[in-house]
C-alpha cells in the first residue's frame, strides 16, 4: 500500500507562486523592465519570460534533487527541507527585484511515508497495482501480506445513480472482520470512519474502492478525518482503488512506515 500520504505529487506553494503567468510568457526582451517600478499587472507580464521561468524552474527542481524527502524522491514537500529551502529561493529573488518580502509561518498537519508503498493482489489472478494511476495510498501505515478481503456492511452494488452508499460508516459493518482486509466502499462518510470502524473491528487493511456512480468510479485519494473532521494516520495501511478494482479477493499491501 502507500508510501508517501504526503502529497508529493503536489508541488510547494512557494514553487507554484513562480508558475502562476506562464500561458502569457513569451521570449521578449526584457529592456525597460529593469529599469521601472512594475507594479501593475500591465507593466509586469510583458516583462516574465520564458527564459527566465525556465530558470526559475530548473533552479527549483535542483533545489528538490538536492532534498530528498523520506521516501528517497526529490521533495518540495511542506514540511521538508525543501520546501524551507524553496521559500527562501523565492524571497531571495523577489528581495533583488525590489519586494519587501514578509514570510508567514503556519502550522499544518505532516506526516511521510518511508519508502515506495506498493498495492498487489495475489489471487485470483496476482498482479500489481500502478501507483497513481491505479492505486493511491491513505495517510497509513504498516504492512499485510496474503490476507483475505471481505467486504464491509452497506455496499450498494450496482451503485445507485447519486452517492448514496454508508458502507463502512457504522461498527455493525465489520463483524468478522479480524486479520481481514476491508473492502469498503467510497459513500456518505469520512473515510477516516470507515478506517476507524475497521481497526476497531480487527481488521488488518483497507481498501476503499471508488462508488462507481457517474464521476466516481476513477483512481482517486481522500483524507483521513475522523468524525469530528481530526486528521489522523491509520494505525493499518489503507488504499484508494477505482471501482472496477473492488473485485480483488486476496491482496498485498506495504504502505511503508510513516512518520508525522
Amino acid at each position: 500500500m502507500p508510501d508517501r500520504v504526503s502529497r508529493w505529487w503536489l508541488p510547494a506553494l512557494c514553487g507554484a507562486a513562480m508558475l502562476c503567468v506562464p500561458a502569457a510568457a513569451q521570449a521578449q526582451s526584457n529592456a525597460g523592465c529593469d529599469n521601472r517600478v512594475n507594479d501593475t499587472p500591465g507593466k509586469l507580464v510583458p516583462c516574465i519570460t520564458t527564459n527566465d521561468l525556465w530558470t526559475h524552474m530548473e533552479a527549483l527542481q535542483a533545489i528538490a534533487d538536492a532534498n530528498p524527502g523520506a521516501d528517497g524522491h526529490p521533495s518540495r514537500n511542506s514540511g521538508e527541507p525543501g520546501y524551507k529551502a524553496s521559500v527562501d529561493y523565492v524571497a531571495d529573488a523577489m528581495r533583488k527585484a525590489g519586494y519587501d518580502v514578509r514570510l508567514q509561518p503556519y502550522t499544518f498537519t505532516y506526516s511521510s511515508y518511508i519508502g515506495t508503498p506498493s498495492l498487489s493482489q495475489v489471487s485470483p489472478t496476482p498482479r500489481s497495482f500502478t501507483l497513481i494511476s491505479e492505486w493511491n495510498p491513505g495517510s497509513s501505515q504498516g504492512d499485510v501480506t496474503g490476507a483475505q478481503v471481505k467486504p464491509a456492511g452497506h455496499t450498494v452494488m450496482p451503485p445507485t445513480p447519486a452517492p448514496s452508499s454508508a458502507s463502512g460508516c457504522d461498527p455493525s459493518d465489520f463483524v468478522g472482520f479480524a486479520g481481514k482486509i476491508a473492502l469498503i466502499q467510497r459513500g456518505s462518510c469520512n473515510f477516516g470512519v470507515k478506517v476507524l470502524n475497521a481497526t476497531h473491528a480487527g481488521a488488518v487493511g483497507v481498501v476503499i474502492f471508488n462508488e462507481g456512480n457517474p464521476g466516481r468510479t476513477g483512481a482517486f485519494s481522500g483524507s483521513m478525518v475522523d468524525a469530528d473532521g481530526n486528521p489522523f494516520v491509520a494505525s493499518i495501511p489503507v488504499a484508494f482503488v477505482p471501482s472496477t478494482s473492488a473485485k480483488a479477493s486476496t491482496t498485498s499491501t506495504r504502505p511503508a512506515r510513516r512518520r508525522s
